[in-house]
């Protein structure tokens, strides 16, 4: 399960992979993959990215429309 951190907000930094994918299916990616700690999606692009660590890294950063989720 995933927990929306931040709306509007980027992990950056720590991007494993970039995919095109719906939001529900980039979870499930990140759920997969041992390594994901948390994603970025970009709402308008459908733009997946899985990141390998969270926001305890201190790298969120302003970017609009995008959500930061974190495995919960």
């Amino acid at each position: 399960m995933f927990l929306l951190v931040e709306k509007d907000t980027a992990l950056v930094g720590h991007v494993m992979s970039t995919r095109t994918v719906s939001n529900m299916e980039c979870s499930l990616h990140c759920a997969r993959d041992q390594t994901c700690q948390s994603y970025n999606y970009y709402k308008e692009q459908g733009i997946c990215e899985l990141n390998n660590e969270t926001s305890k890294a201190k790298r969120l950063v302003p970017s609009m429309a995008v959500e930061y989720y974190e495995k919960i």
